[in-house]
């Protein structure tokens, strides 16, 4: 396996980012689909998760846990926290035995951590109710609630086959990594399984320690649980946690859905946000297609793409334009190099119609970059609203989030000369035959999904 690279992220290295994102990429993306089946929302989960990683990656130690386990612990957490946003049904789900039986067919992969494919043979080792608890909680991020609703199980039996199969799975894991089960995470963990050796106060600390490996504790429980923390210090708290997070990486060992390049690029472009001014990165615009392979549109389109590139003599240029900080240069470049490249024009809508405000926009598919230009773009108070671009694409529910921006005064902050208002598009998702673009006022920082009720500007592709 590759050397940690979270060591370098607590550190502030910033050549660190993109690989970060490139090794555990598809394991957030594939924990962040399965809770938010649209794919704004787990876009917007996965800048989440690798914000919280970047916070917590000092607390990373490759003696305790493989960084992939770590790596989905944290996601678990960070999910778990963030409001659900969808009603759940067990019956649709891929059934606990056939999650399994593909998972062991993976864990025995090569680039599957050690823990994960052991975490994969010891589930298949409890009891059937247990495993099947486990693989609705912990694979596919249903709540105790949801599954008792569903299954017409009692509630408390539920948690106490999450508990049960959980604590289980721990005390295996534990006993194998410490070589015969010594050690504070094999003792609680072997507690947990046993139901806290008949003290109550152990055992509601295990009760605890276990929902939270599982659901969300709510604030109370919260500080019972640092209380009895307190009163047994030696004890690993952390055991449960990581024998769900082993689980998480050998269930998800067979990603069905590899992270968009968008979703790369722009949790990328976040995380470099966060560094010390100063920090060691080189920045790239979000349109430069060298970065990484692209995998989430079809393979024949960014085939095709790749082969335009490869006979194209503009390709050079407009790369070199595109990595200047220099919007307007680039979107000149773009516009007059790019085969593919196409301009749609703004009209104002809604509170701005009859304002004499006028832009365009230019994008191109193969390179997946593009920018907008306006003169006359009302300024806007970022401490109260932002502009919100959105690019419509077929086929999809949802337009894509193609990022947030600032009108100031005299129509500058974003490039170009004249008075023009030069800026690059931010795209979460990959973008492929654009129909339409957008632009509406909505809070600091945007929205996941507009409710398009200050709509401002619209341009139609082909108009």
């Amino acid at each position: 396996m590759p050397d940690s690279v979270l060591p370098r992220i607590a550190a502030g290295d910033g050549a660190a980012i993109r690989d970060l994102v490139s090794r555990h990429g598809d394991l957030v993306w594939d924990l962040c689909r399965r809770r938010h089946p649209d794919a704004a929302e787990a876009a917007a989960a996965a800048e989440d998760v690798f914000l919280d990683l970047r916070e917590s990656a000092g607390r990373f130690s490759a003696g305790v846990s493989s960084e992939a386990g770590f790596v989905a612990a944290v996601a678990r957490r960070r999910l778990l926290d963030r409001e659900r946003r969808r009603p759940a049904d067990p019956a649709s789900l891929e059934p606990p035995e056939d999650v399994l039986s593909r998972a062991a067919v993976a864990a025995g992969g090569a680039n599957v951590p050690a823990e994960a494919a052991r975490a994969v043979t010891a589930l298949g080792s409890v009891r059937e109710e247990e495993r099947q608890i486990l693989v609705l909680t912990i694979h596919h991020g249903l709540t105790p609630e949801e599954i008792a609703g569903s299954t017409r199980m009692p509630l408390a039996t539920v948690r106490a086959h999450a508990r049960r199969g959980l604590a289980r799975l721990a005390e295996r894991l534990a006993a194998e990594s410490s070589g015969g089960g010594s050690g504070a995470g094999a003792a609680v963990a072997a507690a947990a399984a046993t139901g806290g050796d008949g003290d109550p106060r152990m055992e509601r600390l295990l009760d605890l320690l276990a929902g939270r490996a599982v659901e969300t504790l709510a604030e109370d429980e919260r500080t019972e649980l640092d209380a009895l923390l307190a009163e047994r210090p030696a004890a690993d708290a952390e055991a449960l946690d990581r024998a769900a997070a082993a689980l998480v990486c050998g269930l998800a060992a067979a990603v069905d859905e590899p992270c968009p390049e968008g979703v790369a690029r722009r949790v990328e472009a976040r995380l470099r946000e966060t560094l010390p001014k100063g920090g060691s990165v080189a920045r790239e615009s979000p349109g430069v297609a060298e970065a990484a392979p692209a995998r989430s549109a079809p393979a024949w389109y960014f085939a095709a793409a790749a082969a335009l590139l490869a006979v194209a003599g503009w390709w050079p240029a407009v790369r070199d334009a595109l990595r200047r900080d220099d919007p307007a240069s680039g979107r000149d470049a773009l516009l007059a190099r790019a085969p593919d490249a196409i301009r749609a024009v703004f009209f104002p809508l809604g509170e701005f119609d009859g304002a004499a405000v006028t832009g365009d926009c230019v994008w191109s598919d193969a390179l997946q970059a593009g920018f907008l230009r306006f003169r006359g773009l009302k300024p806007n108070d970022a401490a109260r609203e932002q502009y919100q671009l959105w690019i419509h694409v077929p086929n999809q529910a949802h337009p894509i989030d193609g990022g947030v921006f600032d009108a100031q005064g005299g129509g500058g902050g974003g490039g170009g000369g004249g008075g023009d208002l030069v800026v690059p598009i931010g795209a979460r998702l990959p973008v492929a035959g654009p129909t339409a673009f957008t632009v509406t006022v909505e809070k600091p920082g945007g929205v996941v999904v507009s409710d398009r009720s200050r709509l401002v500007l619209r341009a139609e592709v082909g108009l």
